[in-house]
């Protein structure tokens, strides 16, 4: 039978091997938006484009370090809370394109804001004609 010190080690060791493995799983976490990001023809993928350029350029806290007609890229990940990006631009075929938002974070308690804000307003800075 454990006594209340060792039960209470016990469950701290647990929680700590929880943690860790909850934390390596998060190091280099990377998501897509859900909602899908198209453009259709040369005119509207090139407007759409620099606006998730724009918008790379406004939110990242990294600079950009690639920059492309089919990738917009910063710097980063590093084990601060801050978002790291890459945008994607995928021909579909037909004129359209989709273009994905990858968001990296290099901190294993997560990064500020959260992914499905930055995911939010990726979306309406590009296809959100103001």
């Amino acid at each position: 039978m454990l006594g209340t010190t060792s039960r209470m080690g016990l469950f701290a060791l647990l929680l700590l091997c929880a943690c860790g493995e909850s934390a390596r799983d998060g190091m280099r976490r990377q998501e897509t938006a859900p909602a899908a990001v198209t453009c259709n023809g040369a005119d509207d993928c090139e407007v759409k484009w620099g606006r998730a350029a724009t918008w790379v350029k406004n939110t990242s806290e990294y600079k950009v370090r690639k920059f492309s007609e089919y990738m917009i890229q910063t710097s980063g990940p590093k084990e601060d809370a801050a978002w790291a990006f890459s945008v994607t631009r995928i021909a579909e075929g037909n004129g359209q394109s989709r273009l994905e938002l990858e968001l990296l974070c290099g901190n294993v308690f997560g990064c500020v804001p959260s992914a499905s804000r930055l995911q939010d307003g990726f979306y309406h800075a590009v296809m959100d004609a103001r």
